[in-house]
């Protein structure tokens, strides 16, 4: 009787991943959307204000433009424009502003005014959209100021002007530029 040289059995190999490596990824996965998730969030609400920022940057030139020749801030009111009385039409016509361009698509509008007695403070607010935009900016406003007739100007929290009211935009919702304009990063 001989002895077979080798016996071959065949084996069955292992394919795909075990269990515990697949409850693993899912852990995995699981923190690192914990982690990301509110960072998304925060993102999105800041995008979205930033677009308030935008818009009233594009208003700076010509309002700055305004106060230099005739001395005064013109009054937005995009509620009134298409019904403006002659004098404040021609304001509108001057600024070449229309309801497109104090709205948008997280903005309801964009109203300015002067603060107090001293003609070269100025504040254009913008209104965030009560739907469609981030919980947390909702409705909130956000600002812009100068103090020195529209040389420099800054961003920060919403305040009301000419009949926009609502709380302001917290600090952590504001673009990056505005926090450090304020001091915080």
């Amino acid at each position: 009787m001989t002895i077979p040289e080798r016996c071959s059995i065949p084996r069955r190999h292992q394919h795909g991943f075990t269990l515990i490596e697949l409850m693993i990824v899912i852990g995995i996965i699981g923190i690192l959307s914990v982690v990301a998730l509110p960072a998304y969030q925060d993102y999105i609400a800041r995008a979205q204000t930033s677009e308030a920022i935008d818009l009233m940057s594009g208003l700076r030139t010509p309002m700055v433009g305004w106060f230099a020749t005739e001395g005064e801030w013109p009054d937005i009111d995009p509620d009134a424009i298409t019904n403006l009385p002659a004098a404040e039409g021609e304001v509108a016509a001057d600024l070449d502003l229309d309801a497109a361009v104090l709205t948008g698509r997280y903005v309801t509008a964009i109203r300015g005014q002067v603060n107090g007695a001293n003609s070269a403070r100025y504040t254009l607010t913008a209104q965030m959209h009560a739907t469609d935009t981030h919980a947390d900016i909702s409705g909130r406003l956000v600002s812009m100021q100068t103090s020195d007739g529209g040389r420099n100007w800054s961003c920060g929290p919403g305040v009301a002007v000419n009949g926009v009211a609502g709380d302001a935009v917290t600090i952590q919702r504001l673009p990056s530029a505005c926090r450090q304009e304020i001091g915080d990063p």
